[in-house]
């Protein structure tokens, strides 16, 4: 199966989807008093499953990944929303 690489500002049609606030230079200030666990807070950066909420930003570590059911292969350094909340198995490449 052939994948294809998504580049920072691209916006893929899969699972991850660009924040509405580098869209529109607008910064993201609500949800300061909830409580992240690390990974949440400093990135994705070690392959596994996590349960991410379609409310929140995440952010990929460095590097590319990918996310299992997805041909995509992301660009990590990039903050992210998914587009649905569940569990999504992230693989460095």
């Amino acid at each position: 199966a052939e994948t294809e690489s998504v580049e920072a500002g691209e916006t893929p049609e899969t699972v991850i989807k660009e924040p509405e606030s580098e869209k529109t230079g607008e910064t993201e200030s609500e949800s300061a008093a909830e409580v992240l666990e690390a990974w949440v807070r400093d990135g994705i950066s070690d392959d596994g499953k996590k349960w991410l909420k379609s409310s929140t930003m995440y952010k990929l570590g460095g590097g590319q990944w990918t996310v299992d059911g997805d041909g995509t292969v992301y660009q990590g350094g990039v903050s992210f929303y998914v587009k649905s909340d569940g569990e999504y198995n992230f693989k460095k490449k």
